[in-house]
């Protein structure tokens, strides 16, 4: 069974980021300090100018290598290569009992640079997250010289020089979702120095198969970074756009989570073990990670409208009622209410017309199956006349200080941009806590989100 067909069957995750390096060959050396690994694997790195550490399954000669990344500081390129890297403090157990290991060394060039790694272990489980960190007690920045970000995160060695890209979003119109897809990295890849986007990398070499992933996510073909490709087999996962700003203090940066995982055995080995770390030890709060059956009422809005009506002709308590009955004779676990069931978007209040008891009704039945209760939302909008909006009018979509004009949200009252990345999250967060709280409400999902959508200077 192909590795996307066996992810499928668990959990639809978008992952992202890692940051790359060299990849100068060494003799690594075991951590004398600590082992960081579990009963499946363990790491190592020499003790001197490091420059990557090696991740090797037990009952395997050969380590999967991970050169260390590169950063342009103050202008010029900086490889990590690090003396004396040791563990740091003693390994901090979160409460799906991953073991979090940090470790930090010194920069062998510039020895007012430290860098530091977190890395997650999880019980009996192949897969290492991992991170780096920066720290400085001078004044010394991250720069971009040119137009792109100049970071390589992480580098490694495919030995057959073919691997495989797994991607999680690329978007369907025929069936208007996002889904799992993958494509074969061959020699031509390689030859011709071509890059693609992941953001995993699934390879073998000789009866170890293994992957490499960032933990990032954006539609798939707007790339943020991306592994570029070359003809010694080598391949690098490099920055592009969005990871940092010029001129960006070096000291607490830190980069997004990294994923590497082997197996002493196929893809449907592997796929099995990643899917166990994404629904287990992937995240403290487990309910986040646990697939659930969604329905949501805008496949029934939607036609309504296709035949002729309006989003909001069959946005009421009885309609809703029914479906929630035959939603639960479907198996269905979580009900989303779409656009409709509020008064003014930003303010995010039951609309009583629709819902006179304020979905009262409409939460007990859905206890009463075991179901849970979802409601839309675009939280990058508020009505003209909402509260929210009054008290946000500072955090405005704008782009070169040009404001869209106001416009109607499928048929409810006119609204207008209020951007994400400013201090309009509180309030937005605010609400969401309060509709959990008076609501019951556990699913939230989020429409309409544009990532080009302000550039605001006086936003975060």
């Amino acid at each position: 069974m192909r590795i996307t067909a066996i992810i499928m069957r668990g959990i639809a995750v978008l992952l992202s980021v890692c940051r790359c390096c060299s990849l100068n060959a060494q003799p690594t050396v075991k951590l004398a300090e600590a082992t960081i690994g579990n009963d499946l694997y363990h790491l190592s790195w020499q003790n001197k100018h490091a420059s990557s550490f090696s991740y090797l399954l037990k009952g395997n000669k050969k380590p999967v290598s991970i050169a260390f990344p590169s950063f342009e500081i103050n202008g010029r390129n900086t490889a990590i290569l690090l003396d004396n890297l040791h563990l740091a403090a003693p390994p901090v157990a979160l409460i799906n009992q991953v073991q979090v290991f940090t470790c930090e060394g010194t920069l062998v060039n510039n020895s007012s640079i430290r860098v530091q790694m977190d890395f997650a272990v999880a019980p009996g489980n192949p897969v290492l997250r991992f991170r780096y960190r920066l720290r400085s007690d001078d004044s010394a920045a991250l720069t971009r010289n040119g137009h792109r970000d100049r970071i390589t995160y992480l580098a490694f060695h495919v030995p057959q020089e073919q691997a495989k890209e797994v991607s999680f979003s690329k978007f369907d119109e025929r069936f208007h979702a996002t889904h799992l897809s993958e494509q074969t990295i061959d020699g031509r890849f390689f030859e011709d120095s071509l890059n693609c986007m992941g953001p995993m990398l699934v390879a073998n070499d000789a009866g170890m198969t293994y992957l490499v992933a960032y933990e990032h996510g954006s539609p798939y073909g707007n790339r943020f970074l991306q592994y570029q490709f070359n003809e010694k087999g080598n391949v690098r996962l490099e920055a592009l756009k969005g990871n940092y700003l010029n001129g960006e203090k070096v000291n607490d940066f830190t980069t997004l989570w990294f994923e590497l995982a082997a197996v002493n055995g196929n893809e449907n080995l592997l796929a099995d073990n990643y899917r166990t770390f994404v629904l287990d030890f992937l995240s403290v709060n487990k309910e986040s990670r646990k697939p659930y059956i969604f329905y949501n009422t805008w496949g029934r809005q939607e036609r309504v409208q296709w035949r002729g009506g309006k989003y909001l002709s069959s946005m009421n308590l009885q309609e809703t009622l029914k479906e929630i009955d035959r939603a639960h004779q479907m198996g269905i676990e979580v009900y989303v209410i779409d656009a409709g069931w509020f008064n003014l978007t930003g303010d995010w209040d039951v609309n009583t017309r629709f819902f006179p008891d304020s979905l009262k009704q409409v939460k007990k039945r859905l206890d009463d199956y075991g179901m849970k209760l979802g409601l839309w939302f675009n939280p990058t909008v508020a009505a003209v006349k909402s509260r929210m909006y009054a008290a946000n009018t500072g955090n405005r979509i704008s782009w070169n200080d040009s404001f869209p004009p106001p416009s109607p949200v499928w048929e409810t009252p006119t609204s207008t941009g209020l951007c994400m990345v400013s201090s309009y999250w509180n309030d937005f967060a605010a609400k969401l806590i309060e509709l959990n709280r008076q609501l019951g409400v556990t699913y939230f999902k989020w429409d309409g989100i544009g990532q080009y959508g302000c550039n605001d200077a006086h936003h975060y």
